[in-house]
């Protein structure tokens, strides 16, 4: 992670966090600390992130659940896989340093359920400044708002 992008997560403490992609991980700190300490190896500008993911699954919906344990299924045996999907929507609950003068951080990630305070109000937010008659209106809607005018454009 570019150190611009470390500062933004610190500015998250205590809010959500969603990828905008698939999130292979690993119940093994082992595996996830060999990719951490390959891609430093690699770029001496970055900061390494070790991600810590708690599931609470009481918090989630069984109908609604936003990952699989794919180790059975997974390419490399005994990795012990989960695989998020996309836009998975996690609260930010710590951020500390592993070492001094270390450049690998550990972020303590919980994942979020449909009964989340902070989760909803953003979603009725975000229904609200897109209302329309349309499911391409409300796009359009949306793509204005978040700058991208000529996909706008192109909608309304």
């Amino acid at each position: 992670m570019t150190p611009e992008d470390f500062q933004h997560l610190v500015g998250t403490k205590g809010g959500l966090l969603s990828f905008n992609s698939f999130l292979s991980t690993s119940k093994d700190r082992k595996v996830s600390m060999q990719f951490v300490q390959d891609a430093l190896h690699n770029n001496t500008a970055t900061i390494g992130i070790l991600f810590i993911m708690t599931i609470d699954q009481k918090t989630i919906s069984a109908s609604n659940t936003p990952f699989a344990m794919i180790e059975d299924e997974s390419a490399v045996k005994g990795e012990q896989e989960i695989l998020f999907t996309m836009h998975t929507i996690f609260r930010v609950v710590e951020i500390k340093q592993t070492a001094k003068n270390s450049r690998l951080w550990d972020v303590q990630l919980t994942i979020t359920g449909d009964n989340d305070p902070q989760l909803s109000a953003l979603t009725n937010h975000i229904k609200e400044e897109v209302q329309g008659s349309t499911g391409w209106r409300r796009m359009g809607k949306l793509m204005l708002q978040v700058g991208h005018f000529d996909e706008a454009e192109e909608l309304q």
